[in-house]
């Protein structure tokens, strides 16, 4: 059920859900994040890519690891969330 409310939430933003690894989110595979958290950052909205960047947070030509620690700090210090997981979990 939560995956299909996440496919939904994602259509409405124009995810291509084709790209959506749902057996890999059922399996709780961080990978399966990825595509989501790439398109959230990065091709959701260039105002938000473009401001990320200004502030120092390049996020384009990372490893897996790194993109994710840039947005973690990215979402830490211009907007003030901290996420429930960490980078290792």
């Amino acid at each position: 059920a939560n995956i299909e409310r996440l496919r939904a939430q994602l259509r409405q933003v124009r995810f291509p859900v084709q790209h959506l690894d749902v057996a890999g989110l059922r399996l709780g595979r961080p990978t399966a994040s990825l595509p989501v958290l790439h398109y959230a950052f990065l091709d959701l909205s260039a105002p938000l890519s473009k401001f990320l960047s200004e502030h120092g947070h390049e996020l384009r030509a990372k490893t897996d690891l790194r993109f994710v620690e840039c947005a973690y700090r990215a979402l830490r210090e211009n907007m003030g969330y901290s996420p429930a997981l960490t980078v290792g979990q």
